[in-house]
């Protein structure tokens, strides 16, 4: 029996309630609410997939259809698609201009018309050099994409490891869209939008709610990145100080990364453009079930020696640099070999190291199977890409633009990658320890 209360101004309620744990507090978030989506290695590759596939088969029909819910979410993702069919028809121009008719017609009239007799030899030169155009050209379209994604991967992944602010974070938006002509209700799409896309209005509140879900404190996220920004101590309001500074890291990288991915891309097409790829041979590369079977056989195959190569690269001692020795040695050339002696000494560290996991042990048996020319197209493309970054970086002698420009380009991606994470990050960690973290009780305050 429920008991009455004494007190008029207290409502007498049931002894029943409802109550929800956390996990399925979780649960209920997850399939009905936006939610910060879980980070992984796999991460971008899922949601460039998922934004391809819809980009082809959801976005473009609904935007040509004038649909009612297309939004700029779909308008942005769709930037790939003039990319993708833009490169296609440039390439098949190339191709198109082999001339393949043109040699049968000859063959036809050689007995006609002697002029024609020379139309063959003809028909097969242009043919050649429109199909080395044609790998060029195409070797450029891949290498200009993988140029853009390769230095703004970089970057944003030095800034992270350095800030502890993943500008690549995406988060799980669930839209419900009204319904089209002709049905009743309308249809839930997941979107995967940056939770850093727009700098003057992230998702702060997703955050926060993932904090509070997940580590029971609301300013989980900004305490983390106070401490990476130099802060000793917690802040008393640490979203109020970690924000101004979240916004003016993604401005500078944002305008930083737009000037690095154009160099990048540059170098890139540059690269393509080299004589190595005409040397690339397209024929080995048919996708069939044979190829595909062999292919996760030879992946199989790689993976058992790995795992007997890294059992290997575990026996190994390798031995540490020991740069402070330094100090004890007189004279600047001594001291000048030294360090290039333990330098070397540091990249055989590193490499053992990474030798010893697991990924870098298969990368150690793939590099090796490529070296030997197991792999068919992957060795003629992998053969074709060293050599043409090898000819850039050489130059052509002509003069010293064409001798340098190569080096120029190289350069200059690794350089501008570099500031790209430099730049916001200095600034990201600049004199933390001027600004007050807690208020000192012993000093009076006029409050306005």
């Amino acid at each position: 029996m429920t008991e009455v209360s004494k007190n008029p101004a207290i409502r007498n309620l049931p002894d029943v309630g409802y109550y929800i744990s956390k996990e399925g507090k979780k649960q209920e978030i997850n399939e009905s609410e936006s939610h910060i989506h879980r980070q992984n290695a796999l991460t971008g590759m899922n949601v460039e997939a998922h934004k391809l596939t819809n980009d082809i088969l959801t976005y473009f029909p609904k935007g040509f259809a004038g649909s009612k819910n297309s939004n700029f979410y779909e308008f942005l993702s769709l930037g790939k698609i003039p990319y993708l069919i833009g490169s296609v028809l440039l390439i098949a121009l190339y191709t198109a201009a082999i001339g393949k008719n043109n040699h049968k017609l000859s063959e036809k009239t050689g007995g006609i018309i002697d002029a024609l007799k020379h139309r063959g030899e003809y028909s097969k030169q242009s043919a050649s050099a429109a199909m080395n155009v044609a790998k060029k050209m195409g070797a450029g379209v891949v290498l200009y994409g993988i140029g853009k994604w390769l230095s703004k991967k970089v970057s944003h992944k030095l800034i992270h490891a350095s800030t502890g602010v993943n500008l690549d974070m995406k988060y799980t938006n669930i839209v419900t869209e009204l319904p089209e002509p002709g049905k009743k209700i309308g249809m839930k799409r997941i979107e995967y939008p940056g939770v850093f896309d727009s700098a003057d209005f992230p998702r702060k509140d997703l955050i926060a709610m993932d904090s509070q879900l997940n580590h029971d404190n609301i300013y989980y996220y900004e305490d983390k990145l106070a401490k990476k920004a130099g802060f000793k101590d917690n802040l008393n309001a640490p979203n109020q100080t970690m924000w101004p500074k979240i916004r003016e890291l993604k401005v500078r990288t944002t305008a930083l990364e737009n000037i690095n991915q154009y160099i990048a891309a540059a170098t890139g097409v540059a690269i393509g453009a080299q004589e190595s790829f005409e040397k690339l041979d397209g024929s080995k590369l048919k996708f069939n079930k044979k190829f595909i079977s062999k292919f996760f056989e030879n992946i199989s195959e790689i993976k058992e020696e790995a795992i007997t190569k890294k059992l290997g690269f575990q026996k190994i001692q390798a031995i540490k640099p020991q740069f402070s020795k330094i100090k004890n040695i007189t004279g600047f050339k001594e001291k000048l070999k030294f360090a290039g002696k333990e330098l070397k000494t540091l990249k055989n560290y590193v490499k053992t190291a990474i030798d010893k996991t697991s990924a870098g042990a298969f990368i150690n048996v793939l590099r090796n199977n490529i070296n030997q020319g197991k792999y068919g197209i992957i060795n003629n493309a992998y053969l074709s890409l060293k050599g043409a970054v090898k000819e850039l970086w050489r130059g052509t002698p002509r003069n010293k633009i064409t001798k340098n420009y190569g080096k120029v380009l190289i350069i200059g991606t690794v350089a501008s990658t570099l500031l790209t994470w430099l730049i916001p990050t200095i600034n990201f960690k600049k004199n933390p320890n001027t600004m007050k973290s807690k208020i000192d009780t012993k000093k009076g305050y006029e409050v306005c």
